[in-house]
């Protein structure tokens, strides 16, 4: 994304709208390797996705790349909209983040909405609109399985008999948890009458805002529980039916299975154990009966991590690990990623199942999205399970099982419900899939932050992917392909255990080339701050290709902020900045850099300033040491001659010299 400056360049816009004005559709993914031409295992009802919803975001009255519309100005171009294509779009509801639901009659395969959305996209300017995609129904990624088995392969130390498992019980040994750990499930919902799950659960929230999808008899409301999500087979085949193509399939009780992994109470003689034991998990309901829309995921994913959702009560639990174990095909598209940027930069850890389908996970989404860690499948030899979606976006595996190849013993035993339709009593049951990888990564996550809890997502990433367990040799599994390796708990517990020298200092993205990953930025003008500079702004990145610009217009107040771990071992902070002004007086133009809202550092940005090119500045913060605290730059100019301030890779290093 390029950054401009009204006049002379482009003007800067909203990364949300530059997100999805291309094609809508995913690229192709490549084939296979032939070793791994496994057969798909979906999830029951995998079938062409449709939908009758879009996400639209309207631009308000600074046009478009300002700040979204009111509900009531979308409420007006809804209707506009429906005049001019001479189809009736009906309003539903305002999202976070500044995006509207609109709704068409009945579903449509999803290529007749994309092709639905490029009619509105050609009616951006005549309504103001920045973005348009279709509100895509994703699913449950796991493929169910019959009985129970008594061995829990997946949670043992790799190699020998218990098969490649994920090395719990040394991980155990240095810690079972934390209550003060929020754990967030966005899932199905659960039965929190558990035996097993009991008294692990906090509110939560039903994010499912359509009654057909809910099958709870409403739409959104405070009770996370899981009502069944049943299809029969004449809802399946009949056309009309809002189920219709779903697949018939009995309850799949997914959300409590995943519980199950992340979190079932270990050691309290009561049926299986968890990844973790004492941390709280947050149950979020956004998929029912056929799926869920993304822009109830949406919702529930900022939610999860303490965001504000329009008439949905504030979240006063935060979730640091977010599962996801759900997707469908697609890209991910501006709002998606909007929403994964936002929460990650909040300092929550995102976990996604890469999919069931055999498949590259570039064209499947969440887990192609940037900044979460996307969960492939392995088995118990520790090759790619048949089932699970490859590529170089997959971060890491973890044992996900292969009926297939062994029976439910080869599966993944969890908790679960036995109703086939509507709840019955607490049971348990072994599912495949990398909806089972997924929680166990996440509970793995939850040991690490309570070990220790100032680690940043983008630390835990590090960690996962260098602490791996190695593929067998025979598995034909790549780190291009499967990850970085199986998930080791017990080894990435250890390596961030609090001990001095154990914590890490990095700046989550600090060189700005994943975007706004990691970061929160401002613009009293409602532009974008990080991104490509064009050519008109008289600076490139100092390293890599992008960097944030702050300033460069008059009346202007912008910011860029995160919170990050200053360390006793490195506590000074390095950045590099460029002050470019015409301002010829000093004193109007400023810059600061701020911890928790204290200036520690400040820059006049004028022509008499330190202009002409990168320099090095180095911020003393050894009186934060051993503390979290908000790191913040910002920049305030007149209304005069304006001054702009570029920063690039910021980090932290152990003295003010090299």
């Amino acid at each position: 994304m390029s950054l401009g400056r009204p006049g002379g360049s482009l003007r800067r816009a909203a990364f949300v709208a530059a997100l999805v004005l291309g094609a809508l559709r995913p690229d192709v993914a490549s084939a296979a390797p032939t070793h791994n031409a496994l057969s798909s295992a979906q999830a029951p009802g995998a079938t062409a996705s449709r939908t009758d919803r879009f996400i639209i975001r309207y631009s308000g009255d600074g046009g478009i790349g300002g700040p979204g519309a009111t509900q009531a100005t979308a409420r007006e171009r809804t209707a506009s909209l429906s005049q001019r294509l001479g189809r009736a779009f009906t309003y539903t509801r305002e999202m976070s983040g500044g995006a509207h639901v609109v709704r068409i009659a009945q579903r449509v395969p999803i290529e007749e909405a994309e092709a639905l959305a490029l009619r509105i996209r050609a009616e951006s300017a005549a309504l103001g609109i920045d973005s348009v995609e279709p509100d895509r129904m994703l699913r449950a990624t796991f493929t169910p399985n019959d009985p129970m088995f008594a061995q829990q392969w997946h949670l043992q130390i790799p190699g020998g008999n218990a098969g490649m498992g994920a090395n719990l019980p040394g991980a155990w040994d240095i810690t079972t948890g934390d209550a003060s750990t929020v754990m967030a499930l966005i899932d199905t919902g659960v039965r929190k009458d558990h035996p097993d799950l009991a008294g692990r659960f906090l509110e939560g929230y039903d994010f499912v805002s359509d009654a057909e999808v809910g099958n709870d008899g409403n739409g959104r409301d405070s009770d996370p529980s899981d009502p069944g999500d049943w299809v029969t087979a004449a809802e399946n085949a009949t056309p009309g039916s809002p189920y219709f193509g779903c697949g018939a399939a009995d309850s799949s009780w997914h959300g409590t299975h995943v519980a199950g992994i992340m979190g079932a109470t270990g050691n309290n003689n009561v049926g299986v154990a968890g990844a973790n034991w004492k941390a709280k998990l947050l149950p979020i309901r956004v998929l029912g009966k056929c799926g869920g829309y993304t822009s109830d995921i949406i919702d529930a994913l900022r939610w999860a991590a303490g965001g504000s959702v329009p008439e949905v009560p504030a979240n006063r639990t935060p979730a640091r690990v977010i599962n996801l174990s759900l997707g469908g095909t697609g890209p991910c598209a501006g709002a998606m990623a909007a929403a994964v940027a936002e929460v990650v930069a909040a300092g929550a850890v995102i976990v996604v199942a890469a999919g069931n389908s055999n498949d590259n996970v570039a064209g499947e989404t969440p887990g192609n999205c940037p900044g979460v860690i996307a969960v492939g499948a392995s088995d118990h030899r520790g090759e790619r399970a048949p089932y699970s979606n490859y590529g170089s976006r997959v971060t890491i595996s973890a044992p996900g099982g292969n009926t297939r190849d062994g029976g439910s013993a080869r599966g993944i035993l969890s908790t679960l419900n036995a109703g086939k339709t509507t709840p019955g009593a607490a049971s348990y049951a072994a599912y495949q899939g990398t909806s089972m990888a997924t929680p166990l990564v996440a509970g793995i996550v939850g040991l690490m932050l309570a070990a220790n809890p100032a680690l940043t997502p983008d630390q835990v990433t590090a960690v996962l992917r260098e602490t791996a367990t190695p593929f067998p040799s025979a598995s034909g599994c790549t780190t291009s392909l499967c990850g970085a390796g199986i998930v080791n708990a017990a080894a990435a517990v250890a390596a961030v255990a609090n001990r001095p020298g154990a914590t890490t200092t990095a700046v989550n993205n600090g060189s700005f080339e994943r975007g706004r990953t990691g970061w929160i930025e401002s613009s009293t003008r409602g532009y974008a701050i990080i991104g490509d500079p064009p050519g008109g702004a008289g600076e490139t990145a100092h390293g890599g290709r992008q960097l944030a610009w702050l300033g460069g217009l008059p009346y202007e107040t912008a910011s860029i902020e995160q919170r990050v771990s200053v360390t006793r071992d490195a506590p000074y902070l390095v950045f590099w900045a460029s002050i470019h002004s015409t301002e010829n007086g000093c004193g109007w133009d400023l810059a600061s850099v701020r911890i928790d809202g204290k200036t520690v550092h400040k820059m006049e940005l004028c022509e008499r300033g330190e202009t002409g090119g990168w320099r090095e500045v180095v911020v003393d913060l050894r009186d934060w040491a051993g503390k979290t605290v908000a790191l913040r730059f910002d920049v305030s100019t007149d209304g005069s001659l304006p001054s702009s301030l570029f920063i690039d890779d910021v980090t932290f290093q152990a003295s003010p010299y090299h």
